[in-house]
């Protein structure tokens, strides 16, 4: 087995969103081949497996039968070349990581690209 460590970070707890991030470190072993897991007895059960196979195929077929229906429905995803204010949020934000402020960000990309601010 090998010790495995890791980082999470909690943005809602109970439903509700923190007001600060919480980090936390993350431990545990992980089994680094198939015998490790047998010797440990840690294999599931034909029924646990066969749940697993199963939903996994079911999410795929729903993702699938999702994408179908979207574009059955006439949905288009937003790209920056079919959504303006996306375009314009991308423009602002490509600004900031050049060191612009927030509010100045916006100001130029509205101003360069003739969009007006919807939020």
């Amino acid at each position: 087995m090998k010790r495995i460590t890791d980082k999470g970070e909690a943005l809602k707890a109970y439903g509700k969103v923190l007001p600060v991030a919480l980090k936390f470190d993350i431990v545990f072993d992980a089994f680094e081949s198939m015998e490790e897991v047998k010797a440990a007895n840690a294999l599931p059960k034909d029924k646990e497996l066969l749940s697993m196979i199963n939903g996994r195929l079911k999410a795929t077929a729903t993702t699938a039968a999702r994408n179908v229906a979207i574009e059955q429905a006439g949905i288009v995803k937003p790209t920056a070349e079919n959504d303006p204010q996306l375009r314009l949020r991308e423009t602002a934000k490509l600004l900031q990581t050049n060191g612009e402020s927030e509010e100045s960000a916006r100001a130029i990309a509205s101003q360069v690209l003739g969009i007006v601010w919807e939020d």
